[in-house]
């Protein structure tokens, strides 16, 4: 009973409970660990920033429990696109996400951050308030490397950053990749 008791516990510690993702204390205990294997094995690793479209707008419209309701459906479509075991799924903050990729290719980069894309558009999930659509969207920043020994992670989660702002400035509902 007790070990049951300590896996709930476990579990708890590192799941977002709205979402059922992984949280941001996850993503710090495990990413480190991953890109120091990416880099011993010198493979390819992406990081998807993901943001959703006008969500304020959403909540102010809708209300919150309305809008916790659409985190979810969120994170369930990028539970059922990113579903390799080499994909883990963040739950980033308020409705950001965030997804890195273990293994990438460069090719696929862009194009798979428009199938997550067009994945969240496509569950048409009302968003009266969204100027450029009736549903709700996301906006996508990308960054895509091959991880050397004792290379910082932060800066590629600004670059991640950067590129998800360069997708709302374009317009939203939009992928960006910055290289």
């Amino acid at each position: 009973m007790l070990k049951a008791a300590y896996r709930k516990l476990e579990v708890i510690s590192v799941t977002d409970q709205l979402t059922g993702l992984f949280n941001r204390h996850q993503l710090d205990n495990m990413i480190d660990r991953e890109i120091r294997r990416a880099a011993r094995n010198k493979e390819r690793v992406a990081l998807y920033m993901i943001d959703i479209d006008y969500f304020k707008k959403y909540n102010d419209f809708y209300g919150h429990l309305a809008g916790d309701e659409a985190l979810k459906k969120v994170a369930d479509t990028l539970r059922q696109t990113c579903a390799r075991p080499g994909d883990f799924l963040f739950r980033f903050g308020g409705e950001e996400f965030c997804v890195v990729i273990m293994q990438a290719n460069e090719e696929s980069i862009i194009p798979f951050g428009n199938r997550i894309r067009a994945a969240v558009e496509a569950r048409s999930i009302p968003h009266e308030t969204n100027p450029n659509s009736r549903f709700l969207t996301i906006s996508i920043g990308a960054v895509t490397w091959i991880p050397k020994p004792g290379e910082e992670i932060k800066e590629y989660f600004e670059h991640a950053d950067r590129a998800l702002y360069e997708s709302k400035r374009k317009g939203r509902n939009f992928v960006t990749m910055n290289v």
